[in-house]
């Protein structure tokens, strides 16, 4: 190559490099003005953080930490999830009340429900799906069966049943599952767990019967073969 070209391109490289617009020296300041400020549960180092994303995580994290709703203030943009944290800290539901977008309201109310293992505070939240998944979560925490009946969704409440029968070991439960299918399984799977073929016989659709009885059988063979080679 023709050496005038060579240093032609080389100094179109220094020249495009040097175009380049340089980071401020503030932003490369910012994770650590932050890493201290955490540190030291200091909101006032979080006023020297110039990227605005950074200083909301700042002010929003030492608010939860202090439980101080006036630290929360200072950011509107990370504002809700302070307060979401301080509700929970606390475990006081008045601070969710605080909250106006829906999704931040319907997460603290949540939350503070499966704390709380309060079903009544997932009344509270304004989707009809996330307030049946609210409650089916407190139901499973509780092993309380009959909150899952205060689920909306059929489908929802049959989980809730099946998980705290499986929970629980009782197949009573399991009786109260609608869709047969589900509600077959949930006895085989409490049956198997006992080693109780007599279970299996109450499950009425018949593959899901003999799957029962024949899982049963082959796990008493395994475990006498085991006590006998012992």
């Amino acid at each position: 190559m023709d050496t005038k070209i060579l240093w032609l391109l080389v100094g179109l490289i220094l020249f495009i490099s040097s175009c380049k617009p340089a980071i401020p020296e503030s932003y490369l300041k910012d994770p650590t003005y932050l890493e201290l400020a955490l540190n030291q549960t200091n909101q006032s180092m979080c006023n020297m953080i110039t990227n605005l994303n950074l200083k909301g995580e700042c002010y929003s994290k030492i608010g939860i930490t202090l439980a101080d709703l006036t630290i929360c203030d200072k950011n509107e943009k990370t504002k809700e999830y302070c307060y979401e944290g301080v509700a929970v800290k606390n475990e006081d539901e008045s601070i969710c009340t605080k909250v106006k977008s829906d999704y931040w309201w319907n997460i603290c109310f949540n939350d503070l429900a499966i704390i709380k293992k309060d079903a009544t505070l997932c009344l509270t939240i304004k989707n009809i799906n996330k307030s049946d998944d609210c409650i089916q979560s407190v139901a499973i925490n509780k092993t309380d069966e009959f909150l899952c009946h205060k689920i909306k969704d059929d489908t929802k409440i049959d989980y809730c049943l099946h998980k705290i029968a499986v929970a629980t070991k009782d197949s009573t439960i399991c009786d109260q599952i609608i869709e047969p299918i589900s509600k077959g399984v949930c006895i085989k799977t409490i049956a198997e767990d006992l080693g109780n073929k007599i279970l299996c016989n109450k499950i009425n659709i018949s593959l899901i019967k003999d799957t029962c009885i024949q899982n049963i059988d082959i796990s008493s063979k395994q475990n006498a073969t085991d006590k006998f080679q012992h």
